[in-house]
């Protein structure tokens, strides 16, 4: 049995890489070159100085974007394929930490693999294994992963505290988003085993409330001089929880820009993406069917217990606030902010149909079907966003443009000038201005200069590239 298992898990691995290795082709583009740009580390004090918040940036993520930046950078060069690879252990061990969670919380090690699976091989991931520089939000999953098994899995001692409050500390400078552990560690220790256990843990939560604290002193002394995102705290709220949980079901982002009002998608998008908005409403359809369906028959048959309504309430509040600092920002929603959440998310919807599954065969072929559908549709969304996502797009569009840099760096290097014929807003996006070319050729004075193609000769200039 343990064989087939763990026979059964590395199949899961290898369909999960199958279905996103199309991403190790993605190339670096716009933000990427920012990181790389800030990730220099000459002597052993620039590395120190990723530590200290930036005044011209927003975020603050030490490990997750500068260090790992400058770490592939140092050992794979401009290799966008391995740095791809560099991220992939990351995910593979959170997909074995999501194993581990959701066993102890549903009790099952093949309720665990179902979870797993389904986790393993959702779309929300393509924003994060595609885009290098979202290399925090998996890192960061790992982290908060991590803790949370070293906390539901280990008696409470000097060395777990010490253990979660270091690894809790990586997560908070690889990825702001990490901050909620402590209360979802809070809340689970207080609804699983009540308040006389908040006692023993006085010593875990106080030390994570104390870094928790310096943390947010930290952003507060070094603030950034830019605006910050605008917050909403209206029923715009609603609709961000609603985006995520199309991307939950294996949506496209590209569905949050295709919304009229309610659940009403424009015309336009069903009729030239007719067959994919099938395949994801069918799978939509099939995932709620499966969920209400055995739930249905728990509270006929009153299968539901006072231990699985404390789990769904812990799951329930573990979901919302896990997603509570991003549906505030409407302009910032999108599928990377969900790469913790989906976790709760799944166990939430499908803890009716483990429990019934486990006992009926029937029920079990059902399952099977709808986990078809489920990795179909995360197949063709895959596919959908390699043909349609920004991600990809501006990726090809800094790769051609480097490339053709390229074959002119002698002229380049001489002239420390690159005239791009072509004044395409994209494309200035997708290079970020002048960073791309002055990180390539590793020359921080180079001009870049983008205008408008002439009328007469497209070659005009010796470093002309079109």
């Amino acid at each position: 049995m343990l064989v087939k298992k763990k026979l059964l898990f590395v199949l899961i691995i290898v369909q999960s890489f199958l279905l996103f290795s199309p991403l190790l082709s993605v190339y670096f583009s716009q933000d990427d070159f920012f990181i790389l740009e800030i990730s220099h580390v000459i002597k052993v004090s620039d590395f120190f100085h990723f530590f200290i918040p930036r005044p011209d940036v927003q975020f603050y993520r030490p490990l997750g974007s500068e260090t790992f930046f400058w770490l592939g950078r140092s050992i794979f060069g401009w290799n966008a394929p391995a740095f791809h690879l560099f991220l992939w252990p990351f995910f593979i061990f959170s997909i074995f930490l999501v194993y581990k969670i959701s066993k102890k919380i549903l009790k099952s090690s093949r309720g665990g693999l179902i979870i797993l699976l389904w986790y393993g091989t959702s779309a929300v991931h393509y924003n994060t294994l595609s885009w290098l520089a979202n290399s925090s939000y998996s890192i960061g999953a790992f982290l908060f992963f991590l803790c949370f098994y070293i906390f539901i899995y280990f008696k409470p001692s000097s060395v777990r505290t010490f253990s979660l409050c270091f690894i809790f500390l990586l997560a908070l400078l690889t990825n702001e988003f990490t901050f909620l552990l402590p209360f979802v560690l809070f809340i689970f220790e207080l609804l699983t085993k009540g308040k006389n256990s908040l006692k023993l843990g006085k010593r875990l939560f106080v030390s994570l409330g104390i870094i928790m604290l310096g943390y947010g002193m930290l952003r507060s002394v070094f603030r950034s001089d830019l605006a910050s995102y605008p917050v909403s705290l209206n029923q715009s709220i609603i609709s961000s929880y609603r985006f995520f949980l199309l991307y939950f079901l294996n949506w496209p982002e590209a569905v949050k820009d295709n919304f009229l009002k309610y659940w009403m998608i424009r015309p336009e998008f069903v009729n030239t993406f007719h067959t994919e908005t099938a395949v994801w409403m069918l799978n939509t359809v099939s995932v709620f069917a499966v969920a209400l369906f055995p739930l249905f028959i728990l509270f006929k048959k009153h299968m539901i217990h006072k231990r699985d309504y404390v789990t769904i309430l812990f799951l329930l509040f573990w979901l919302l606030i896990s997603l509570s600092p991003i549906v505030i920002i409407p302009s910032h929603i999108a599928p990377h902010h969900g790469s913790i959440s989906l976790l709760p998310f799944l166990i939430l919807i499908f803890y009716p149909v483990i429990k019934i599954s486990l006992k009926s065969l029937k029920y079990q072929i059902i399952c099977l079907f709808a986990i078809l559908i489920w990795v179909y549709a995360s197949i063709i969304t895959v596919k959908f966003d390699q043909d349609n996502h920004w991600i990809k797009r501006r990726a090809d569009i800094a790769k051609y443009w480097i490339g053709e840099a390229d074959k002119k760096r002698d002229i380049i290097q001489s002239s420390n000038k690159v005239v791009i014929n072509k004044d395409d807003k994209e494309i200035q996006v997708a290079l970020f201005d002048e960073k791309a070319f002055r990180e390539y050729f590793n020359n921080s004075g180079l001009t870049v200069v983008y205008q408008k193609e002439s009328s007469g000769s497209t070659l005009y200039s010796p470093i002309l590239l079109k």
